[in-house]
Order: structure tokens, then sequence, then C-alpha cells
């Protein structure tokens, strides 16, 4: 079943957004107020590259190429912040050593098993020595696939508005005329 719904990453991914969801949820109601709760996440300028690679490697259309978005709200009202769509891993990498930090990874993102892993050690580094820019243009492909799926969903709507009717058997009928 996890292999319908996007693999187990996907799976993962949606656990822990509900968890985070529920979190959030249990926080502005013991706060009594209403204040914005935003959840801050790190995926880096390379994860929207490699995003954007595996997308277009499966078909993807605007929506799915637009890959990683910005923010996000969750159910229940909390905002997914992600502020470091503009860096590379790189960038975060060489951060940390600036401040001494310690770098921390996930040991399965060795395996070569998963198509995401292949992009980043196989795919990307043949990329980035054609164009070393090569992971921030990706990541900016996508924030611009993004962009235009949201203009396009956008005039798509007001158009529809404009010809659209309802009709009492909960058909909705065109204006061919509007």
């Amino acid at each position: 079943k996890a292999r319908e719904k996007g693999g187990l990453a996907a799976v993962a991914r949606a656990v822990r957004y509900e968890f985070l969801a529920s979190v959030a949820k249990e926080y502005l109601a013991a706060s009594g107020k209403r204040p914005a709760v935003c959840i801050v996440t790190a995926p880096p300028a390379s994860d929207q590259a490699e995003t954007f690679l595996l997308r277009v490697l499966r078909g993807a259309g605007g929506t799915g190429l637009g890959g990683i978005p910005p923010r996000r709200r969750l159910p229940g009202g909390a905002f997914v912040v992600r502020p470091m769509l503009g860096l590379t891993r790189d960038d975060v990498r060489a951060h940390a050593a600036r401040f001494d930090l310690r770098w921390r990874e996930d040991p399965s993102n060795e395996s070569r098993a998963r198509a995401r892993n292949r992009i980043r050690h196989d795919v990307l580094p043949v990329l980035v020595a054609l164009q070393p820019e090569a992971e921030r243009l990706l990541a900016r492909a996508a924030t611009r696939a993004a962009e235009a799926d949201r203009i396009v969903t956008r005039v798509g709507l007001r158009a529809f508005r404009k010809v659209a009717q309802s009709a009492a058997d909960g058909l909705v009928l065109l204006d061919r005329k509007a």
C-alpha cells in the first residue's frame, strides 16, 4: 500500500506532517488564542532539484514540477514553512562547519536503491560538473513551474466562473455565449 501512495518516504512524510499538525492543534487549543503556528522544516535547494528531476522523469505536469512548496497549510491551521529552499546542501554544510555544528546524515541517503539517491549521487554531480549552479537553477525551474501553475489555475477558474451556471440537478451548465 505504501508503494501506491508514493512509496515509504511519502508515507513517512504524511505521518510526520499528521503528527506535527496534531501537536500544532493541541498548542492552539491550549493557548486559548489563534496565534499563527509555523512548523519550520529545512529542505535545501538540492532537495528541490532532486524532486524536480524525479518529477520530470515521471512526466509530471505544472503542479508536480512545482516541487516542494515554500509554504503549506496543514489541516487545523498551522503552516509548514521551508526557508532554506534557496540554499544548497553544500551551503548548509558550510554554514554548519563555520559554526562548528555537527552534521548528521541519515544512513539511508547513501543507498542507491532509491531513485532520489541515485539522482543525488550519480546525476546531480554530472550536472554540477557541466553547470556549477545546476542545483539552484533546477530549484528555480521548480519555482517557476509552481508560479505558472498558480497563474493558469487562477485564470482558468476565473474563465470557468464566467461561463458556469448551476443547474437544479447538481450539474454545471456552460454558457458558450458568455
